[in-house]
């Protein structure tokens, strides 16, 4: 029996497209976040390190922080510029004010499984940027109740709380609807009242960028394994565009989004082939 061999200028050409489709995929994702930080005036912002700086008492007292790493002048300079950019149309809200917030729980690894209907997120999965990371995802035996976890809808968010990495969210697409999120992290979800007024993927550009970040920089507790508490948490300051200006950035990312997927679906297709073509040499 004759068997057939494998395409490779095919596969080659998937994955050159693929690996296009993955640059276009960042170059939409960085037009997103350049014009979110152009119109709050932190287009090509450099924070600045200052090797010394005078704090007053009364601010260590309202802040009940002691570290002065907390109190570093670039914090402030970052919070200004956001603020001074509010208008009739926009407005900065700490975060407790647009989300609620809950922190994940603990599943025990006993329950994990190579494929189901529901995932479990842990930080591994979250990325610094853009979307998250569906290559080494784990999931969650079907027959484990989870009535009494913390179960994910589209448009949540999922934060890294803890560790080197703490900050990095991700925005929860339908295809993870239902699933969990582990004890290491935390879920944003958008309060009823502010659903039709701040589009969801406008604001995983404002929590994966420096507007946010240096924010969860600071608050994070002065201890040898990074972590912060949802006290300091809740004050992280949003900035909320107008609506028109979320739009905008809200299509890049979408544009993004395909892109990714795009990228995905052929380097699957690609592998396919290749894992194919082996198994019928293998009969061969």
């Amino acid at each position: 029996m004759r068997v057939p061999k494998i395409n490779n200028q095919e596969v080659s050409k998937a994955v050159k497209t693929a690996l296009q489709e993955l640059r276009n995929s960042k170059t939409l994702y960085s037009q997103a976040e350049d014009l979110l930080l152009e119109k709050l005036g932190l287009k090509d912002y450099k924070p600045m390190e200052e090797l010394s700086y005078i704090v007053n008492l009364s601010d260590i007292k309202s802040a009940h922080r002691t570290d002065a790493e907390y109190f570093q002048p670039k914090y402030e300079r970052l919070v200004g510029k956001i603020t001074n950019k509010t208008s009739k149309s926009s407005a900065v809200a700490p975060l407790s004010e647009l989300v609620s917030i809950r922190r994940g729980d603990f599943i025990s690894p006993d329950s994990y499984v190579e494929k189901a209907g529901r995932a479990y997120i842990r930080i591994k999965e979250l990325p610094m940027k853009g979307d998250i990371n569906f290559d080494d995802i784990t999931f969650i035996d079907d027959n484990l109740s989870g009535e009494k976890l913390g179960g994910l809808l589209e448009g949540d968010f999922v934060f890294a709380g803890i560790g080197a990495t703490l900050g990095k969210t991700a925005r929860i697409p339908k295809e993870l609807e239902g699933s969990f999120y582990s004890n290491n992290t935390a879920r944003f979800r958008l309060k009823k009242k502010y659903r039709h007024e701040i589009d969801t993927h406008y604001l995983q550009v404002v929590l994966q960028s420096v507007v946010c970040q240096m924010q969860f920089e600071q608050r994070q507790a002065p201890t040898a394994q990074a972590k912060i508490a949802d006290e300091e948490l809740k004050t992280v300051l949003i900035p909320v565009l107008p609506k028109h200006t979320q739009e905008q950035i809200a299509y890049f990312i979408h544009r993004s989004h395909e892109a990714h997927k795009k990228a995905k679906e052929l380097l699957d297709k690609a592998k396919r082939e290749v894992e194919e073509s082996i198994e019928r040499n293998q009969v061969k």
